[in-house]
């Protein structure tokens, strides 16, 4: 296996009109031996482009990577032990399905029955079995995409690069394949550097998750503390269903002692009193602003149940098995509730927004405070 270090990697393309564009800047990034990193980010982020470099595909424009003390860019892809899988990986159209994962097979210097009772487990575990004797064109996108992912595992690679795995996948066959994935990353050990733009895959497969946005790492921790710590505002709202919620405002005091301020268009009304760390203290009159997970809001029916949290109008109900997503306003500012209490709310209904816990940002910078 390997582990992979990336140093002050920088990749400018030109883009259609010639100009260049920054895809990756200045990346600093240890991938531990036989760890599983999962890469999230919106499109656009550079999530692919690194994993090109580390592949061999793209030559960075700057910067320098390494497969544990040895530099590799001068060392063809071939020759890296890597398998990569693109969203729409090809398979050769004249071949059967069976004779594509032969030839992947074949590289891996495998005895040939071993090789055939490889290709039939696999295909069984990934279900299409009964796809070996047909041609790519007589599969369907899912089918493609999971014999491709095959095929690359066949590879026996010391290091498996996927981006976007999961592409064309109804939900059952994505939780199939990531727990295939994840079993067989955990058979041989191998390195593995998966791409996705969907936080629950990153954060449920991860050994540690890696954040980027235009180019940029913004954070790179464990899942755990990715959710309960992240390092700034993009890592909080690209994280969770629904995303977090942002109020503004800023940290003043009352009767009852420091407080924060929510900036609101309803005259008169309460500020929104909830515990302030000590690091807010030492901002008075200073905007913040605050991150509130859905799940760590409390809708209370009866409005007049306590002197903290603020008066809201509910907006919308969206109920789902046992859990009901309602939407609630105070003048211009709407917050979304992940409730999973039996009361039933309604439209119009008036209640009592109490807040548990809260994730606090510079108002100006917009990186977390503490």
């Amino acid at each position: 296996m390997v582990s992979i270090f990336v140093k002050n990697l920088t990749k400018t393309y030109q883009n259609r009109v010639k100009e260049p564009f920054l895809a990756l800047a200045n990346i600093d990034l240890s991938i531990r031996d036989g760890e599983f990193l999962t890469v999230v980010g919106p499109s656009g982020a550079g999530k692919s482009s690194l994993l090109r470099v580390i592949a061999g595909l793209d030559q960075p424009s700057a910067g320098q990577v390494l497969y544990g003390n040895e530099p590799v860019l001068d060392i063809p892809p071939s020759d890296r032990g890597v398998a990569i899988l693109f969203q729409d990986a090809p398979l050769y159209p004249e071949l059967t399905v069976f004779e594509n994962l032969m030839m992947a097979a074949k590289r891996a210097d495998l005895p040939t029955d071993e090789m055939e009772a490889k290709i039939k487990s696999l295909a069984i575990r990934f279900q299409f079995d009964a796809r070996l004797g047909r041609r790519s064109e007589q599969l369907s996108k899912g089918e493609r995409q999971r014999i491709a992912l095959v095929r690359s595992l066949l590879y026996q690679p010391r290091l498996l690069l996927l981006d976007e795995p999961f592409t064309g996948l109804d939900p059952e066959l994505r939780f199939l394949v990531r727990r295939e994935i994840l079993s067989w990353h955990e058979q041989t050990g191998a390195t593995v550097v998966c791409v996705t733009h969907e936080p629950f895959d990153g954060f449920t497969m991860g050994d540690r998750v890696l954040v980027m946005d235009r180019g940029r790492v913004q954070q790179l921790d464990t899942p755990g503390r990715v959710s309960e710590y992240p390092v700034n505002k993009f890592v909080a709202s690209f994280i969770g269903y629904p995303p977090m919620n942002f109020l503004a405002g800023t940290i003043g005091d009352d009767s009852t002692g420091f407080c924060f301020l929510m900036e609101t268009t309803v005259e008169g009304s309460n500020p929104f009193t909830i515990g302030v760390p000590p690091a807010l203290r030492e901002r008075m009159g200073r905007t913040v602003v605050a991150g509130i997970r859905p799940g760590e809001i409390h809708l209370d029916p009866d409005i007049r149940s306590s002197a903290n949290g603020f008066e809201a109008e509910v907006r919308r109900v969206d109920r789902f098995e046992e859990m009901a997503f309602v939407e609630v306003t105070c003048g211009t500012k709407s917050l979304v509730v992940r409730d999973r209490s039996e009361y039933v709310f309604t439209e119009s209904q008036r209640v009592r927004v109490l807040v548990k816990r809260c994730v606090w940002f510079d108002g100006e910078t917009l990186e977390r405070i503490g």
